[in-house]
């Protein structure tokens, strides 16, 4: 016979997981503001490496790593939340039936 299928995660071990990785998106997220303030602090120094690679060239040659972490870290986030199902509600996402009819033309 097969062998039998191994035993479902506990929950504690599942909330520890999750608390982890919860804790390494708000890690990435924080390391994300520092880059992007660091970028601002250079495009206010008006820093320049040459007259084609000033201030407003660093400014962005910085923050777009600080986007991509920054874009890390509310993805692991996301995840985790989906996973736990703790995403926004189904009645929030649905619209609004005073505003939509307040969109809609008189006749």
């Amino acid at each position: 016979p097969p062998p039998p299928p191994p035993p479902p995660p506990s929950s504690r071990a599942l909330s520890q997981g999750v608390e982890a990785d919860t804790i390494l998106g708000a890690k990435r997220m924080t390391i994300a503001w520092l880059i992007l303030l660091l970028g601002s602090l250079i495009q206010m120094s008006g820093l320049s490496f040459g007259t084609y690679f000033n201030h407003n060239d660093i400014f962005h040659a910085v923050v777009m790593p600080g986007f991509a972490m920054m874009y890390m870290g509310t993805s692991v986030l996301h995840d985790y939340q989906e996973a736990l199902g703790e995403g926004v509600p189904d009645s929030e996402t649905k619209t609004n039936p005073a505003i939509d009819k307040s969109l809609e033309p008189d006749l």
